[in-house]
């Protein structure tokens, strides 16, 4: 599972998914070719924070690069922030709804098979670990007790180290218990706030816990802070602090009485994600642009009908009639990229031919 693991840190995003994103974030035209080579070298392993930015950058990505991005990288579409991206700022680069459709396909990555492979090897690893924790519970020697701690010390899930705490509280061992409180902190995702609030409570109880547990204080000798603390902990949070607390009193406090709650299943209702299906209409007539002008590294060719077409044909030549470059242009794409990164600095004709009739011709100046 480590080496599945370490080899997705590696590959996702070429390792540094906060300095891609960046890049995409402060691309300009002029770089806009060299950002996109590098995120297509970075696929099929783009990170879906990447994905969007790519999506939501239209001042630098023009359409068609965008869409080569998702084809590259075909789990994007099971995603729901970035169809919901796709929808918001690129809807133009589908001719239809029916073309986006096709894109949606049943296809796996190789980022999904990897993604998949770590959850099934962490799966398959936390289902022996529970099965040693179980033994080394069940049967409580001296070596089985080391045992699990050493078990534990090698997780790397707060849980777990939760876990070890309540060990180092059942053997009056108060230096090892500050230890592992203090190593959590350094586990915890700093924009989880939840996981934060829980450690703050966990970390105020957890001495409350050893000194009750190894009869340092009782419940009465405990300051007005600490029992006021136990106290709110009992009565507001279903969470871990909680029980904790609850537990406490339930063992110190006669007067408290607690009744554990039955909850009854209601109408199962399915939540899903809207995503806005506003289908933004092209304009039917035929139209036909260059761009950018003047050109480095590569043109785009955005060519639109609502006609029925067979054939694209693109002819590249210099001021002088000298062909440069002739190619077929993919139909079913509004947009399409032609290379010209090895082109010499100029003016050139596009020619445009739609069914074998010549439809426009513009003049692009290439500065490589």
């Amino acid at each position: 599972m480590n080496t599945a693991q370490l080899i997705h840190d590696i590959w996702i995003d070429g390792g540094n998914t906060a300095e891609l994103k960046q890049a995409v974030d402060l691309c300009y035209p002029e770089k806009v070719f060299d950002l996109f080579n590098t995120l297509i070298s970075d696929s099929p392993y783009l990170s879906d924070e990447v994905m969007v930015a790519a999506i939501e950058q239209t001042n630098a990505l023009p359409d068609i690069m965008v869409k080569y991005i998702l084809i590259a990288n075909p789990q994007s579409f099971s995603n729901g922030n970035i169809t919901g991206a796709v929808y918001d700022y690129r809807m133009n680069m589908f001719s239809s709804f029916a073309e986006e459709e096709s894109y949606i396909t049943d296809t796996i990555s190789p980022r999904q098979q990897l993604e998949s492979n770590i959850t099934y090897y962490a799966t398959e690893r936390k289902s022996y670990v529970d099965l040693l924790k179980q033994y080394y519970i069940a049967n409580p020697s001296g070596l089985n007790t080391d045992n699990l701690i050493q078990l534990l010390a090698g997780e790397s899930d707060i849980n777990s180290q939760y876990e070890l705490a309540f060990i180092y509280i059942s053997k009056n061992d108060q230096k090892s218990l500050t230890n592992v409180m203090s190593a959590i902190p350094q586990m915890i995702d700093p924009n989880d706030q939840a996981e934060l609030d829980k450690f703050s409570e966990m970390n105020k109880l957890m001495p409350i816990i050893f000194n009750l547990e190894n009869g340092i204080e009782t419940i009465d000798s405990l300051n007005v802070d600490e029992q006021s603390f136990v106290y709110s902990l009992s009565e507001s949070n279903e969470e871990l602090p909680g029980m904790l607390a609850k537990a406490i009193r339930m063992q110190t406090d006669t007067s408290f009485h607690y009744n554990e709650p039955i909850y009854v299943a209601d109408t199962l209702q399915t939540k899903t994600k809207t995503i806005k299906k506003t289908n933004k209409q092209l304009n039917t007539k035929e139209t036909l642009n260059i761009f950018p002008n003047p050109s480095k590294d590569y043109i785009i060719v955005d060519y639109r009908n609502n006609t029925p077409i067979k054939e694209i044909l693109l002819v590249i030549t210099d001021m002088q009639g000298r062909l440069q470059k002739k190619m077929f242009l993919n139909v079913k794409f509004t947009q399409n990229m032609v290379d010209v990164h090895n082109f010499v600095n100029g003016m050139y004709n596009f020619t445009i031919f739609v069914d074998g009739k010549q439809k426009a011709t513009n003049k692009i100046v290439i500065q490589n």
